[in-house]
């Protein structure tokens, strides 16, 4: 069920479930694709375990940098991913700590569906930007993809 409370979004890749995963827990893969627009990566660290967790170290472009951390909940490779989703370093502008469910459907060999799902605890007050962002993000994936 939607609720105001969450960010939903359904992406097809035009690649095998397996491959796009590894674009979803490998760091040199993550650096490439993940950022809202204006930021990027500049460093991430994955500890791809339950229970374990990941860092990415952003920046702004006015050289200013911050942390999106979280830890793995659930990982069922080529399947889904859930983990928390919290930042750190942006002073009055953070957003609520989340948790993001990504699950993975092959819907023929080369075609996988992405289904993303964002839940926040406390509604911020951007979340239509949250939205944008994830979609920015996954076409910016989606561009990476192609060639799997």
């Amino acid at each position: 069920m939607k609720t105001a409370t969450s960010v939903y979004v359904t992406r097809d890749f035009h690649c095998p479930a397996e491959d796009l995963f590894r674009w979803l827990i490998e760091p040199g893969r993550i650096i490439q694709w993940f950022g809202p627009k204006h930021l990027s990566v500049t460093k991430a660290h994955v500890d791809l375990i339950a229970m374990g967790g990941f860092s990415f170290k952003m920046r702004k472009p006015d050289g200013h940098t911050f942390f999106i951390e979280g830890t793995y909940l659930q990982v069922d490779h080529s399947q889904q991913l859930v983990f928390t989703l919290c930042y750190q370093g942006l002073g009055t502008s953070t957003p609520p700590d989340s948790v993001v469910s990504i699950t993975l459907q092959a819907i023929e060999p080369q075609l996988t569906r992405l289904s993303l799902i964002q839940k926040f605890e406390i509604i911020p007050p951007d979340i239509d930007l949250r939205t944008e962002a994830w979609k920015y993000m996954l076409i910016k994936l989606g561009q990476n993809v192609k060639n799997c």
